[in-house]
């Protein structure tokens, strides 16, 4: 069992000193600072878990390197839930409600370059922003947390599922359904999503959002932090193709022809890799003020990916 784990990272004040770390005695509240070549040694690094170690390993090699960016980069906490993440948290889950209740109804426009209109979701509108939050939270604050925004959104999501299919079951008043024409049936379509688009929204969202920020927070950590405008729109490019083709598979298999389906995949990666490429002085600008509001900017090291762990912390 571990003796000890990194409790923080300090910045180093000049190009001389070297990096220190907070070192906590694990079941008591003692800390105490340690230069990193001091603990980078065998001895030493057999009394910290296997993330710790790993992480002392990375920023070794990072100040061997004098790689002063990339040591102030990840200086400090290792991570934390602040209240920046409550807020983007609340976001995340009223643009994916959003999704789920315009997910149903197929929306067509006309294309300026083709001669016929093209079909798509309407959730097309919203769903691309949650991406975008996913990328902001994955970026600053590391996949444990944006994991556990993704599923506290999905239970959200679930209950607000859960009271409107509730509330079109309950027999309605005399006088409301007088108040309009066949206003109970138009109530049960606007609110009555099918189990069908259920089950694809929801397996579309999961392999989609967790994709893309398990492949943003990897690529950060091969890129040294560096190239963020690749990073996302690559994470999103790999995500969105998964997650355009399980949903509109899913649902409208049967419903629609195999061609008008495929152009409906297309249509929907095209569209929400370009909205990320649109949104990317947004995504940089967010970034860049709550890595300063907060002084996070994690690096996923030797992190559990595994999409059903709750863990927030290292």
């Amino acid at each position: 069992m571990a003796m000890y784990r990194i409790a923080g990272v300090l910045e180093a004040r000049g190009d001389d000193d070297g990096v220190a770390v907070n070192i906590s005695i694990n079941g008591t509240d003692k800390i105490f600072q340690k230069n990193i070549k001091e603990i980078h040694t065998k001895e030493w690094l057999e009394k910290f878990q296997p993330e710790d170690v790993a992480y002392i390993g990375f920023l070794a090699a990072a100040e061997y390197n004098n790689n002063r960016h990339l040591i102030k980069s990840i200086a400090g906490r290792k991570g934390a839930v602040t209240k920046n993440v409550v807020f983007l948290g609340m976001f995340f889950v009223c643009f994916l409600i959003m999704c789920n209740l315009t997910a149903s109804k197929v929306a067509s426009l006309p294309f300026p370059f083709l001669d016929r209109n093209i079909q798509f979701p309407a959730a097309l509108i919203f769903f691309p922003i949650t991406y975008l939050f996913s990328n902001v939270l994955t970026e600053v604050y590391g996949y444990k947390v944006a994991r556990m925004v993704i599923w506290c959104s999905f239970t959200c999501s679930i209950i607000v599922l859960a009271g409107t299919w509730a509330a079109v079951q309950v027999p309605g008043a005399e006088a409301w359904l007088n108040s309009a024409k066949d206003v109970q049936s138009s109530y049960a379509l606007l609110f009555d999503t099918s189990l069908r688009v259920f089950i694809a929204s929801s397996l579309a969202y999961f392999l989609g959002e967790f994709l893309n920020s398990m492949v943003l927070a990897k690529l950060k950590i091969l890129s040294a932090g560096r190239h963020l405008y690749v990073r996302v729109v690559g994470s999103t490019a790999i995500a969105v193709l998964a997650d355009s083709a399980i949903f509109c598979w899913v649902a409208f298999y049967g419903i629609l022809s195999a061609q008008a389906i495929m152009a409906m995949v297309l249509t929907q990666v095209v569209f929400k890799v370009t909205y990320e490429i649109a949104m990317l002085p947004v995504t940089y600008r967010i970034v860049a003020f709550l890595k300063n509001k907060d002084q996070m900017d994690y690096f996923d090291i030797a992190t559990n990916f595994n999409p059903f762990s709750l863990k927030t912390e290292d």
